[in-house]
Order: structure tokens, then C-alpha cells, then sequence
């Protein structure tokens, strides 16, 4: 083994230092470059967004003049006509934000073993939900147990069983139509 040394003959590897130190200074100016052009595209992006920013306030300033345009000339067969339009809207948007949840929750609550749901079919109106339940059950009695334990509920009215009657299997079949009304707490489900 041979014994270096230091003293006299003191150890240095330029080769290494220089080597480090280039790959460093390499590796850095990359860092940079990759920085300075993820830069440049967001300010190019920003430009492109200022630009769609403007264009779209315009629009928006056209749009509006052409409201009041408009609003000036119209007459009042015409905002009776965007009353009946608007009814439309509002019941489409009362149809889709209907609380299914809370309607067969309060169904499923006074339902007695003995009755079975077959259909459901709900019709929106400005009044509430109107619907007719297709109901199967073991006896007369079940179908009218159900219908009581639905005018106990605070959200169902005008309740009437209709076409009752007895089918081949010996269980009744009949049509539960009424008026379901949700409260405040329901349509937040």
C-alpha cells in the first residue's frame, strides 16, 4: 500500500472539482432555461386570457344594450307571454329539484308490510306534487291503514284510493292519487 504524503505532496483532483462544477453550472442553467420558458407561456397565456377577457366583455355590453333594446320595445302581450314562458321554466327546474329522497322516505315510513308499492308517478304543478301510487296489499283494510297513515303526514292531502278491487291471486289492487306538498326541511336533502 502506498502512503501518501500530505504534507509534501497535498492531494487535489482538479478533474473532479471541475467536473462537479460544470455539471453544476450545467444543471443550473437548465433550471433557468426551464424557468424562463414556463414564464414566457404564462405571459402568453395571460395575454390570450386578456384578449378572451375583453372580447367577452363586449359581448357582455351588446348583450345588455340589446336587453333594454328590447325591454323599451316590447309590449304587454309580450310579458304576458315571458310570464307563461317563465311558469314553464320555474316548474321544469321545481321538477328537477324535487326531493325524491323525502317523498319515499315518508312513504316508506307509513307503508305496512302488508302493501306493496307497484308505480309511482308524480305530475309537478304550481300547488305541489300530484302523484298516483299503484298498490298492492293483502286485504282492503291494508290499502286504507296506508292511506290514513299518509293523512297523518303533514305533506300529503286530498288523499283518495281509487279503483280498489280484487285481483286473480286474491290480493286487492288500487290507485293512490293526492297532493304532496314539501316543506323547507325536505327540499334540503
Amino acid at each position: 500500500m502506498r502512503r501518501l504524503n500530505l504534507s509534501t505532496q497535498p492531494f487535489y483532483n482538479e478533474r473532479i472539482v471541475n467536473f462537479v462544477l460544470s455539471v453544476s453550472t450545467i444543471f443550473l442553467f437548465l433550471f433557468f432555461m426551464r424557468g424562463f420558458t414556463q414564464w414566457r407561456t404564462l405571459l402568453n397565456q395571460e395575454a390570450a386570457l386578456q384578449v378572451q377577457i375583453l372580447k367577452e366583455q363586449e359581448a357582455s355590453d351588446a348583450l345588455a344594450m340589446q336587453a333594454i333594446r328590447l325591454l323599451r320595445e316590447s309590449t304587454p302581450a309580450d310579458a304576458t307571454r315571458i310570464a307563461g314562458e317563465t311558469g314553464s321554466a320555474r316548474r321544469l327546474v321545481e321538477r328537477r329539484i324535487f326531493s325524491w329522497t323525502a317523498f319515499l322516505t315518508d312513504i316508506e315510513d307509513t307503508i305496512p308490510p302488508s302493501v306493496m308499492l307497484t308505480t309511482v308517478t308524480p305530475d309537478v304543478t304550481d300547488n305541489g306534487i300530484f302523484f298516483s301510487l299503484g298498490l298492492r296489499g293483502r286485504s282492503a283494510t291494508d290499502l286504507n291503514l296506508f292511506l290514513e297513515g299518509l293523512e297523518r303526514k303533514s305533506n300529503f292531502s286530498q288523499l283518495l284510493i281509487k279503483e280498489e278491487e280484487l285481483g286473480q291471486d286474491g290480493d286487492y289492487l288500487g290507485f293512490l292519487e293526492g297532493l304532496y306538498e314539501e316543506t323547507e326541511d325536505d327540499s334540503e336533502h
